[in-house]
Order: C-alpha cells, then structure tokens, then sequence
C-alpha cells in the first residue's frame, strides 16, 4: 500500500527511510503511527461513502423524472 505520509515525511527528510541512517528511530516514532491514522481515516471515510447510499439510496433506479425529461428537450 502506498502512504500518503510516506510521500510527506521522504520529502521533509530528503530520502527514504530505509536509506536513512536514523531508520529505526523514524519508523518507529514517525511512520508506524502516522501510517495506521491514515488507514484509520481511509477506513472512516470508505465508511461514510457505504452509509451516505444506505442513507441516500437511488430511488429512481436510473430513470430521469418527467420533469428531466421535459427539461432536456428545450
């Protein structure tokens, strides 16, 4: 998987981490954390989309209105 925060944090620092020389210590303390609140959000936003249809399902099942229709032939 591809971190958003991967991409911030390698241009803060210039390199990778894993050719860095403070590796250890940036993974742990930066990376892993930031990592797992960018799936946490990820996961809360793909969790929003999946209610927002359950919530505000498409009742017209594709069809256009007659109003739609009416409209589009002007």
């Amino acid at each position: 998987m591809t971190y958003r925060v991967d991409q911030i944090l390698n241009g803060w620092f210039g390199e990778p981490p894993e050719y860095s020389e403070n590796e250890e210590h940036l993974i742990r303390h930066l990376y892993a954390p930031l990592r797992k609140i960018e799936d946490e959000l990820n996961r809360l936003k793909q969790r929003d989309i999946d209610r927002s249809w359950e919530t505000n399902p498409d009742r017209s099942g594709g069809q256009f209105t007659k109003e739609e229709i009416e409209r589009s032939n002007n």
